[in-house]
């Protein structure tokens, strides 16, 4: 499973280029659950009066915490599976559906995803995740479904 996360990580944070954009960093903690974090900056800023985090920047990064979250389902649902099965596997998985709640402004020097995998069936998994910035606030709140199978 080490091996599986480790490639994980390395796919998330170096070979996506625009995850790579955002300066997501990934951890995943002993129970599974993927940690997200990344930095305001500039670039980020959707409302410039206000130096507030893009909506867009909020829903990608729901999307990618609550997809990471359903990949790592996937080990566990193939345990006899080498790590280059379940990377194969890892390749064709989807968003079907997303949806985001914005709870408060993406105020904040730094911001923490979680998520969280509800079901994982043979073909689909839903998964939630949420965002907080560095003063532990909730800025948003997500649900997504995924084609995992």
């Amino acid at each position: 499973m080490d091996e599986i996360i480790e490639r994980f990580k390395e796919r998330f944070e170096t070979l996506s280029p625009f995850q790579r954009f955002l300066g997501m960093k990934l951890e995943v903690t002993e129970s599974f659950t993927p940690v997200i974090t990344f930095d305001m900056r500039n670039e980020l800023i959707g409302n410039f009066d206000y130096g507030i985090l893009h909506g867009g920047v909020i829903a990608s990064v729901m999307d990618v915490t609550a997809g990471i979250s359903a990949l790592l389902c996937l080990p566990v649902k193939y345990p006899t599976e080498t790590a280059d099965q379940i990377m194969k596997r890892v390749s064709k998985v989807g968003t079907i559906d997303l949806r985001v709640d914005y709870i408060q402004p993406g105020r904040g020097k730094s911001f923490t995803a979680t998520g969280e995998t509800l079901r994982a069936g043979n073909k689909i998994a839903v998964s939630t995740a949420k965002l907080h910035n560095n003063e532990g606030l909730l800025i948003a709140a997500g649900t997504g479904t995924y084609l995992i199978g």
